[in-house]
């Protein structure tokens, strides 16, 4: 389990922006469709926001359109290990439908995979083509423990159930959220080098948000063929020639 859940406001020193007017909050003014950009690690992801924001989820494509989820099909859909090639709206478009619903804040898992928490993985290119409102986004880096038997990192093609198997063998994990508030990134947008776009430029400050986690040019589709390819591989017998 997960004892004690420290939150905190990124520094704006690594972030490399102007200090902020006034002193921020982790998750103040989160609101109904308010976009959360976070990096995506384990299936406990999805519970940590529903805990902390009653958010909803958007799981990216291949285009970068998402899917959006609620608590039970977000936690299915963060156990798979392949990215679907289309889904059915923009960020903005889920954005909206979240703030009219009052459905809570949009949480997106802008890699569309998986990782081990010390990178994060290039965004497809479409995501910024159905991105507008960046004037209501905010960002979250999670940051799990690294070391004991088994850590939360699903990383690998391993059932749900086996994970949290496995994950029971050590008696309790750690998970620490840095938040960058709406005005950090809006700061950051200010500030971006000339031809950025708003997706890249969101993904590299929140690379600064945590030391040691850097942006990487993989992308989810290649991380999950590459996780496809090793669950192949698991149960293939090789004989070696002498």
């Amino acid at each position: 389990g997960f004892v004690w859940i420290p939150e905190s406001v990124a520094d704006y020193r690594r972030l490399k922006i102007r200090p902020r007017k006034l002193d921020a909050s982790p998750r103040a003014g989160l609101t109904h469709g308010t976009v959360v950009f976070a990096n995506h690690q384990s299936y406990t992801d999805v519970l940590y926001f529903t805990a902390s924001a009653s958010a909803t989820f958007g799981f990216v494509a291949k285009d970068g359109k998402v899917a959006r989820a609620s608590l039970l099909t977000a936690l299915r859909l963060a156990c798979r290990f392949e990215v679907p090639s289309t889904a059915a709206e923009t960020v903005d478009e889920a954005s909206a439908a979240c703030k009219r619903g009052g459905l809570g804040p949009l949480v997106v898992f802008a890699e569309a995979a998986k990782t081990n928490g010390n990178c994060i993985l290039s965004w497809p290119a479409g995501i910024g083509k159905g991105f507008a409102n960046s004037g209501e986004s905010t960002a979250c880096v999670l940051e799990y423990s690294k070391t004991g038997a088994y850590t939360p990192h699903h990383t690998t093609g391993t059932s749900m159930f086996r994970h949290t198997i496995q994950m029971l063998y050590q008696p309790y994990h750690t998970l620490s959220a840095v938040w960058l508030t709406a005005d950090d990134v809006a700061e950051a947008l200010k500030s971006r080098e000339q031809g950025a776009d708003t997706p890249a430029t969101i993904r590299k400050v929140m690379g600064r948000a945590i030391p040691g986690i850097v942006p990487v040019a993989t992308t989810g589709v290649q991380h999950a063929d590459f996780i496809k390819y090793w669950s192949q591989t698991q149960g293939r017998k090789y004989v070696k020639s002498h």
